[in-house]
């Protein structure tokens, strides 16, 4: 069993801004996610010795192409699936602790699986939350998944981790692509998801 805790992280108005989850280094060297990096912008990363995708940086640095391993032998158990129970053990909490213990939670899946994704050394774990559409619009109208986009919480003081995440960047799960390009430039960073709709 892996050994880990985590500090809350609270910015300088006492507003809750996430975890900070430290891994401490008695994994046995393998076991964990490891990214691996090498020349012309080529990396992989790899959990447990196998490859899970192959990622090669344009040159101008504004994207990256992704090529995942369709046959890796444990995408499909990397983590457990979310449950009611779950939801409802999360939901109970109440609201104001909602978001931290939405954290938590997937702080425990990643360190609490038989070979912990996680490296030893720091992470930090922030929530991101969606953000609500600005032009006037009906409330019975759905709005498509490629216009969704979650932000990281506001704080006072510079966390240096202002993140955004756009819809777009969703990949589509019923259809799965193995082959990737994701734009840094106009999106943003893609939600990289490696199982398999298909089961």
């Amino acid at each position: 069993m892996t050994h880990y805790w985590w500090k809350d992280l609270l910015d300088r108005n006492n507003r809750w801004q996430g975890l900070e989850l430290t891994v401490r280094a008695e994994q046995h060297p393998g076991h964990a996610m490891e990214m691996l990096s090498g020349h012309h912008g080529r990396m992989a990363l790899q959990f447990q010795g196998e490859t899970l995708f192959w990622a090669t940086m344009l040159k101008d640095h504004s994207g990256v192409w992704l090529v995942f391993n369709a046959d890796h032998p444990g995408q499909r158990e990397l983590l457990p699936s979310v449950t009611s129970a779950d939801v409802e053990s999360v939901k109970a909490q109440g609201g104001q602790a909602w978001t931290s213990e939405w954290c938590r939670y997937f702080a425990r899946r990643l360190m609490d699986t038989p070979a912990p994704l996680l490296p030893a050394r720091r992470w930090l774990l922030r929530p991101m939350a969606p953000v609500s559409r600005s032009a006037p619009y009906s409330c019975q109208q759905s709005v498509p998944v490629a216009n969704w986009r979650f932000d990281s919480p506001a704080s006072a003081g510079n966390m240096g981790c202002d993140w955004a995440l756009y819809g777009e960047d969703f990949p589509d799960l019923a259809d799965p692509q193995k082959v990737r390009l994701v734009d840094w430039w106009t999106g943003g960073g893609a939600a990289i998801c490696c199982w398999d709709a298909t089961r």
